[in-house]
């Protein structure tokens, strides 16, 4: 119930600073190209899809924050076992973003910590239950680094690289991240799509 109350409240944030001068509402929706480090293969070979909406707040001189609302798949393809792991989350990035002057070029870089609304692993055409509650229910610190370019006041290109930075796994099998006792699985994933901003 905390985590429904939660989502709506973040949900509803952009549509309240939408009357505001110094908030814009955008939505947006794309494809992410996603694999997990520590699963034994090293393609971006799982395709997915990202929508969601987000409300940019002018701070001062070229710089604005950003609050997005996205539900997003990531997961990886792994082709030598056959195995395909499908992770939904609902991310809430906070990114900063800089866009000086008029430019229709900006570059932001944040966080976007999410939560794990559905994990299905599928070998060889086959549900495993087993591997599919596998998988923690928070991803708290993955980091993100974007850029998008303006096409006119209403419509924007926008791509993204982010990546998990704590263990998304149960286990401690897998890979590492900056630390040898921070050992797991992460997630990483490349977005690409289009924004309309109202």
């Amino acid at each position: 119930m905390k985590t429904r109350v939660l989502f709506l409240a973040v949900a509803m944030l952009p549509l309240f600073a939408a009357g505001q001068d110094i908030f814009r509402l955008s939505l947006k929706g794309g494809l992410t190209m996603s694999q997990i480090d520590g699963d034994n293969s090293g393609s971006y070979s799982k395709l997915g899809m990202q929508v969601g909406i987000a409300s940019t707040m002018y701070v001062a001189g070229p710089w604005y924050t950003m609050l997005e609302f996205n539900v997003t798949n990531k997961g990886s393809r792994i082709q030598k076992i056959d195995r395909t792991i499908s992770l939904t989350y609902v991310e809430v990035p906070l990114m900063l973003v800089c866009r000086p002057g008029s430019a229709r070029f900006g570059v932001a870089a944040g966080m976007a910590p999410g939560i794990l609304a559905k994990a299905e692993v599928v070998d060889a055409g086959v549900y495993n239950s087993s591997q599919s509650g596998n998988y923690r229910r928070f991803d708290l610190l993955p980091l993100c680094v974007g850029a998008d370019y303006r096409f006119s006041d209403r419509w924007a290109a926008y791509a993204r690289f982010t990546m998990s930075t704590i263990n998304i796994s149960k286990t401690r099998a897998g890979t590492y991240f900056l630390s040898r006792k921070n050992v797991g699985q992460f997630n990483r994933y490349i977005a690409a799509g289009l924004s309309y901003t109202f």
